[in-house]
């Protein structure tokens, strides 16, 4: 998972890149999903940044800003990553089950999302 950013062409210079990755990462938590394409995340990017343009919030911040949102996100990203591949090495379901439910809570609560209910496709997620 740590490989994300670099294996599936995301360089981790931006929030579009940073916040893509935290949506992957989460979602093959909740989902125990260990494989996933290039194209498929370079999709989710592309809904990330129709997504970020449309936010006027978003869009309101400088780049101070941006790049604070990018390295909590990151490292958001590195904390969940290794937690959820140290548990499969251990062969721990019962942390795994605990990270994958934690994954769901963050996305209810931070975005409103039941990511259990949403499919990773060619075109990026769909309901």
């Amino acid at each position: 998972h740590p490989l994300l950013f670099c294996q599936y062409g995301l360089p981790g210079a931006d929030v579009a890149d940073a916040m893509t990755a935290y949506w992957m990462i989460n979602w093959q938590i909740a989902n125990d999903v260990h494989d996933v394409s290039r194209d498929q995340v370079l999709a989710v990017k592309r809904q990330v940044l129709s997504a970020m343009g449309a936010d006027s919030a978003f869009r309101g911040l400088n780049d101070a800003q941006k790049q604070e949102m990018a390295e909590a996100l990151i490292l958001n990203f590195i904390i969940q990553s290794v937690a959820y591949e140290d548990a499969m090495k251990a062969g721990d379901t019962a942390l795994q089950g605990r990270l994958q439910n934690a994954a769901v809570a963050r996305f209810r609560n931070e975005m409103s999302t039941d990511l259990r209910r949403v499919r990773l496709t060619e075109t990026g997620f769909a309901a």
